[in-house]
């Protein structure tokens, strides 16, 4: 017969410890919808909020499953909200504002959103030099910044405003390993 605390596990250290379970709530539905998780890109919104996926554009595809492209949108539960049949080129990465809205970023620097609803919202554009591409973005709750090949850096600090900064030259020689954000709310 198992115990109550079964579930239960420790996390820290000895003098600084909290314990806590995990509960499966539900079963998401990916599978039985004939969606293969690793062939897509994925963004999951903060709170357990929705999520979206659209397939990735650098791996192939095999089989008889329908991976035409499209922007689906879930609940956290894997209820489907929406299915954008897609057709622009150039996917960098998706992500979420804090009103909920999916962001999908372009290499061109176009910042395109639609509603829970599969609704284009609008698009927030980033002019670029010539021949320069988006190759990497990370996201906060009301924007982004996207790094170029060239190693610009821009940042939409409001979707909704539409507004757009050129970041200071950080005099980079090479591309970084790896990027990270801090939240405009959280700095100085």
């Amino acid at each position: 017969m198992p115990l109550g605390s079964d579930n239960w596990f420790r996390l820290g250290t000895e003098s600084n410890f909290v314990y806590y379970r995990k509960q499966e709530m539900y079963d998401l539905p990916f599978e039985t919808l004939g969606l293969d998780l690793s062939m897509f890109m994925a963004a999951a919104a903060q709170f357990g909020g929705p999520l979206a996926l659209i397939r990735h554009p650098r791996k192939f595809v095999t089989g008889g499953v329908d991976m035409s492209p499209k922007l689906r949108i879930f609940t956290s539960s894997g209820e489907r909200l929406a299915e954008i049949p897609w057709e622009k080129r150039g996917i960098v990465d998706i992500g979420w504002s804090d009103e909920e809205n999916a962001v999908v970023v372009l290499e061109d620097g176009s910042c395109i959103l639609y509603n829970l609803h599969g609704e284009l919202l609008h698009t927030v554009s980033v002019t670029l030099g010539e021949d320069d591409r988006v190759v990497d973005c990370k996201f906060w709750p009301s924007g982004l910044v996207m790094m170029t090949d060239s190693l610009k850096f821009y940042a939409v600090t409001n979707y909704s405003e539409h507004r757009v900064l050129s970041l200071p030259d950080p005099m980079l020689m090479a591309r970084p390993h790896c990027m990270a954000v801090i939240s405009p709310a959280y700095t100085l």
